[in-house]
């Protein structure tokens, strides 16, 4: 047996192995957190985008559009009673026309300017005004909360909400001074607000889901539309032109085309998915673990390292090599603890072979060698000390 097997690498060879770690919950919860909270941000903002923008729509009241949430039949139905239905960006607010804003957010959006025109106006009719669209319609008037839209009963005497009866309403209801009339509240909260002045009247409406194409057939929600908005012989309907489909003759780009959700909604998946580059980005991951491609037998590696030995004049780390590889030997072969100490190795050592305590001593723990003579005789002493241990 040679010296040069130190104990460490007892096999002739070494195997090709491979670490499977155990993906635990909240390791699994570490790696997967980010896209997860990066999913919560996409949903989240496409939640709030409908919410902000949900009143926003190519459809919603418009009087030409015949889906279900356009106002197509109630724009027929005014004609039909001789009324000139007239779609404007803004309005005039001439002498026996009604002005009607169905969605206030809409002109705020398209046009800021134009509420502050329809503060002149004598007859205006608007749903779903809030305190700034208020403020520029020139309304002394509050929003004070929002009730749930159903079946209400006028609950007044206000003759046009009287002869309509029940009315599919609800949204945001109003409060405002001793001359306001108020109708059709629930819970104490009105939907509909009536407001005069000298030369002025103005009717505030929680929502006008009652005047769609879909509503407009139920309870006395046509009546009431139709007696609001046939008061003068002109309408003057509110519908910004920037949110209608382009005339043909106009060029028309490819997001043009495209539904301004849908813009919306691949410009944050353009940012999500960003965002997951820059993270997975900033490492590489984690080490893997995979086979050696070729077997190395022990005996070429420990050659190897006693040529990095020799080319650096480790004389004294090669001998405490050699000296503790056999050491290690020797405790398992008499059968001694692991911790055995100096006395108590030599004294058994000295007992199976004829070499005396001093010289067992020096060969297992004595000086580094002063040269390369001196390591090849201490290599040669050590392996056959080790052969004389063993033949015992």
């Amino acid at each position: 047996m040679s010296l040069l097997d130190t104990g460490p690498l007892d096999v002739d060879a070494v195997p090709a192995t491979s670490a499977r770690a155990t993906t635990t919950p909240r390791a699994a919860w570490r790696k997967a957190r980010l896209p997860v909270l990066l999913g919560a941000f996409v949903v989240g903002a496409a939640v709030l985008q409908t919410v902000l923008t949900g009143h926003v729509g190519a459809n919603r009241l418009d009087p030409d559009a015949a889906a279900p949430e356009g106002a197509r039949a109630l724009a027929t139905l005014l004609r039909a009673h001789g009324v000139d239905v007239r779609k404007v960006d803004v309005p005039s607010g001439a002498d026996d026309t009604t002005v009607f804003i169905p969605d206030p957010f809409l002109v705020n959006a398209s046009r800021p300017e134009t509420l502050s025109a329809v503060a002149v106006a004598s007859e205006v009719v608007v749903a779903e005004a809030e305190d700034a669209h208020l403020t520029a319609l020139g309304v002394d008037a509050k929003a004070t909360g929002v009730i749930p839209e159903r079946s209400v009963d006028p609950g007044c005497t206000h003759p046009d909400a009287v002869a309509a009866g029940s009315v599919y309403l609800g949204g945001l209801t109003y409060s405002a001074g001793q001359d306001a009339v108020a109708c059709y509240a629930l819970g104490g909260e009105p939907a509909f607000l009536e407001l005069r002045s000298p030369g002025r009247r103005v009717t505030l409406l929680g929502s006008a889901a009652f005047m769609t194409n879909d509503r407009l057939g139920d309870d006395g929600n046509a009546a009431l539309a139709l007696r609001l908005l046939a008061r003068h012989r002109t309408v003057e309907w509110v519908y910004p032109s920037s949110l209608l489909p382009a005339s043909p003759e106009e060029e028309q780009s490819l997001t043009d085309l495209l539904p301004r959700r849908l813009v919306l909604a691949v410009d944050e998946l353009l940012v999500a998915v960003l965002l997951l580059a820059l993270w997975r980005g900033r490492r590489l991951g984690p080490v893997v673990t995979e086979p050696l491609p070729v077997v190395v037998r022990a005996a070429e590696t420990i050659e190897g390292r006693a040529r990095l030995y020799e080319s650096a004049g480790a004389r004294d780390q090669a001998a405490n090599a050699l000296r503790a590889g056999l050491r290690d030997r020797l405790v398992r072969v008499l059968g001694l603890a692991p911790d055995a100490g100096r006395e108590t190795l030599v004294a058994a050592v000295t007992s199976r072979t004829v070499k005396d305590g001093p010289t067992v001593d020096a060969l297992l723990y004595g000086p580094p060698p002063a040269d390369d003579a001196a390591l090849v005789r201490l290599a040669d002493g050590l392996d056959s000390l080790d052969s004389e241990v063993r033949a015992q």
